[in-house]
């Protein structure tokens, strides 16, 4: 399933590969990045404060993020 807005897009796949069911989460815009999340984590999402969550999400620490990764390991 692909989801997007103005400022993200991404797909989000059943992965069962592994020792269990997760989510495989893989960025489209900026590199194709990819995260599994296994049903703790996404618990945690369900619990986790709203304000932490915007700072996760917050769309400039997105892009510094993803720019400073692009520089090469050990780069800031």
């Amino acid at each position: 399933m692909m989801l997007s807005n103005e400022f993200a897009a991404v797909e989000v796949e059943l992965d069962e590969t592994g020792h269990g069911a997760r989510l495989r989460v893989r960025d489209l815009l900026r590199g194709g990045a990819a995260v599994y999340l296994d049903p703790m984590q996404l618990e945690a999402l369900v619990w986790a404060d709203p304000a932490e969550l915007a700072r996760l999400s917050d769309p400039d620490r997105i892009i510094a993020r993803t720019e400073r990764a692009a520089d090469g390991p050990g780069r800031r």
